[in-house]
């Protein structure tokens, strides 16, 4: 006998986090996350079991009698499209749910600000330079991914600023002489945090 379609509701799963930046509440409702947990259904009648059946980048998986997460670490980013359904002893089965999101959980690169007038010896290690500069101007990066929140954090004259959205470039009248430390950082629209640049000027 053919199995009976519909006779228990779709399953109601979500995902378990729509992770962003903060910088758009777009961003939130993207369904581009560095998560890939889900939120199990609400509404399996008692007895019933689910299956699920998980395509990855046009990659259709087989029906499973569970969901194994995929790991966060950059290794199995990718477009998802996990199909769920209730099936009962009799073989009885409901509609099926489908949850599509993307899985990128891989840090964006460090940043590459640079400063704009500095004089000196240039890098030093990595992206870190030491420098002496007229105005402290900063040269915004070239490497950030559509949609990033960028942050910067200024320690002048070991007062630390905290993280913030915005650079503001010293004074040059003298009154705001002295030694700067300017750390940058960048977060995409999935919530990955890059490494932090350090820039060192005078």
């Amino acid at each position: 006998a053919a199995k009976a379609v519909q006779a228990y509701a779709t399953p109601n799963a979500t995902l378990a986090v729509d992770s962003s930046n903060g910088v758009s509440s777009a961003f939130a409702l993207d369904a581009v996350t560095k998560y890939a947990d889900l939120i199990a259904p609400t509404n399996v009648f008692d007895g019933n079991s689910l299956a699920y059946r998980v395509t990855k980048d046009g990659v259709v998986g087989n029906w499973q009698s569970s969901y194994s997460t995929p790991k966060n670490d950059g290794s199995q980013d990718g477009h998802y499209q996990v199909e769920i359904k209730q099936v009962d002893g009799s073989g009885n089965e409901s509609g099926v749910e489908t949850i599509d999101f993307v899985l990128s959980s891989m840090a964006p690169d460090t940043p590459n600000v640079s400063l704009a007038n500095g004089v000196g010896d240039g890098i030093a290690n990595g992206y870190d330079t030491e420098l002496v500069s007229g105005d402290g101007a900063l040269i915004s990066p070239t490497n950030s991914p559509e949609g990033s929140l960028l942050e910067y954090k200024v320690t002048y004259n070991g007062q630390d600023s905290g993280w913030q959205s915005t650079y503001q470039a010293p004074a040059t009248d003298g009154s705001a002489d002295g030694v700067y430390n300017v750390q940058v950082r960048q977060t995409d629209i999935a919530g990955n945090v890059s490494k932090v640049q350090s820039i060192d000027f005078t």
